[in-house]
């Protein structure tokens, strides 16, 4: 063998070093795919999660002012539909408009899992001084309950 030859066999990859690195690339597909996968999902928990404790302070103020829960949603951004509460006791809005559901009720802030531009009973279930995202079963990605939030 000629010393050029040996040289022109060392400038290649040999078969089992190429499927030694597709192998490890394999590996860390399988390690990092999965966990881009439930990306989004926990995107729009988090976005749920700061929807529900704003809209459940904004019921916990409206509470302390006026003395009772208000009797829905929409009282909470200045279109009160309760004719009993006192002018002076009514302290709001208690939710402004940015992000909010897109009707007459304009505050309420959207549930991520719902089409923003549905009205507000597709987005929250609102009974008793709480309330609770519309459409989901009891749960968050972490296991947690919605109505801890």
């Amino acid at each position: 063998m000629s010393p050029s030859m040996s040289a022109a066999r060392r400038k290649g990859f040999t078969l089992i070093e190429l499927l030694i690195v597709i192998v490890v690339i394999a590996i860390l597909a399988l390690i990092v795919f999965p966990r881009l996968m439930g990306a989004s999902r926990r995107a729009k928990d988090s976005a749920l999660k700061v929807n529900l404790r704003t809209l459940r302070n904004a019921i916990a103020q409206y509470e302390a002012d006026c003395g009772f829960v208000p009797t829905a949603l929409t009282d909470l951004t200045g279109a009160t539909t309760d004719a009993t509460l006192p002018v002076t006791a009514y302290k709001g809005p208690y939710l402004k408009n940015e992000g909010a559901v897109i009707d007459s009720s304009g505050g309420i802030p959207v549930n991520p899992y719902a089409d923003a531009s549905a009205a507000i009973d597709v987005h929250w279930i609102y009974s008793s001084g709480d309330v609770i995202p519309a459409g989901l079963t009891g749960t968050d990605v972490d296991g947690k309950a919605y109505s801890s939030y």
